[in-house]
């Protein structure tokens, strides 16, 4: 591994080559300096996508949630980039010292579409493990709770502590805790509409402050 446990460029590019992938890949959306430094994290499943997209090792001009244009709407206003941003609010971070990242970096058109799953999971964990051993931030937000909030809570032995409603019909946000702080896990924001709506707000709001 690299500096701060990163992984490099070349080791996700030839893991996406072995394991077959033709679609690209993405691993942060923040600064690379936020693998060391952040207090905070948000990390999401992987990157969408249905044709090929350049590899992107990280976004170093602020946070891919605010300044990135996506496609069809303006910069930082889609859907999932608001939700994201009234996350970073409730935390009271600054967008850049954020850690915003996915857990596997393979693009694909959703999850279900990406061939050989447990490969890309097994080299997520071998992405992410030296990462937390190096540097865990307090609070990490995980978003997607089959896959995301189970790794990483696997990865951080990690145990459940607390569920909150986010008024959305039986829809919660679920609150872990390990040695070295929390992780709150959310439903997939691509399907639920949890922030920037009071429900989901002071649901999120209230594990913060547990």
């Amino acid at each position: 591994m690299a500096e701060h446990s990163a992984p490099t460029f070349e080791q996700i590019q030839t893991a996406h080559d072995e394991m077959g992938y033709v679609l690209g890949w993405r691993f942060l959306y923040s600064p690379v300096a936020t693998l060391s430094s952040a207090s905070c994290a948000v990390i999401t499943l992987n990157p969408g996508g249905d044709h090929f997209h350049e590899p992107l090792f990280s976004f170093e001009n602020g946070n891919a949630y605010v300044d990135e244009t996506w496609p069809g709407k303006d910069r930082g206003a889609h859907p999932i980039q608001r939700q994201v941003q009234h996350l970073f609010a409730l935390m009271d971070q600054p967008p850049s010292d954020v850690l915003s990242g996915v857990y596997v970096p393979f693009r694909s058109p959703n999850w279900d579409s990406l061939p050989q799953k447990f490969a890309a999971l097994a080299f997520a964990r071998k992405l992410w493990g030296p990462i937390f051993a190096s540097h865990c931030p307090t609070t990490i937000v995980c978003v997607g709770k089959q896959i995301v909030g189970q790794e990483i809570a696997g990865l951080l032995d990690a145990q459940l502590s607390g569920r909150k409603s986010a008024d959305w019909g039986e829809i919660t946000l679920d609150l872990y805790r390990h040695a070295r702080g929390r992780i709150i896990v959310t439903p997939h924001l691509s399907r639920f509409t949890i922030f920037g709506r009071e429900g989901g707000d002071d649901a999120f709001s209230e594990l913060l402050r547990a």
